[in-house]
C-alpha cells in the first residue's frame, strides 16, 4: 500500500531556496506495490522534520532516496538545489559525503 504525502507550506514571501525538494516522487521495490507516492514536498532553511511511522512504512526507504543510495521510480529529488537523478553513483556518493551526515542503517559498511 503506496503512503502519499504532501507538505506544502503556505507561505506568502518569495519562496527561499529549499534544503530539500521533492517533486511527483514515487518509489518501489521490484516485484512489490508502490512504496512511496510523494507528489510534493519542500524543506527550507531552519526548518526541521520528524520522520515517524510504522515498520515497513518507507521511512528508511525515504532516507535512502534523500541521501542517493536509492533511485526513484520517477519524480525529482533536488538536495541543495542539486538533482540528484542528474548525478553518476559515484557523483551521488562524493555529493553525500560532502554535504549530508548519512548513518547506513544495514551493517555491510
Amino acid at each position: 500500500m503506496a503512503r502519499s504525502f504532501n507538505f506544502q507550506p503556505s507561505v506568502s514571501q518569495p519562496m527561499p531556496q529549499a534544503l530539500i525538494e521533492l517533486s511527483d516522487l514515487s518509489f518501489n521495490w521490484p516485484g512489490h506495490p508502490q512504496l512511496l507516492d510523494i507528489p510534493g514536498f519542500r524543506l527550507e532553511t531552519g526548518e526541521t522534520l520528524f520522520l515517524k511511522g510504522p515498520s515497513g512504512s518507507g521511512k528508511t526507504t525515504l532516507l535512502g532516496l534523500l541521501g542517493g543510495v536509492q533511485q526513484p521510480v520517477s519524480g525529482s529529488i533536488r538536495l541543495l538545489n542539486q538533482e540528484l537523478s542528474s548525478l553518476s553513483s559515484a557523483a551521488r556518493d562524493r555529493f553525500r559525503v560532502d554535504h549530508t551526515g548519512y548513518i547506513f542503517q544495514q551493517f555491510n559498511l
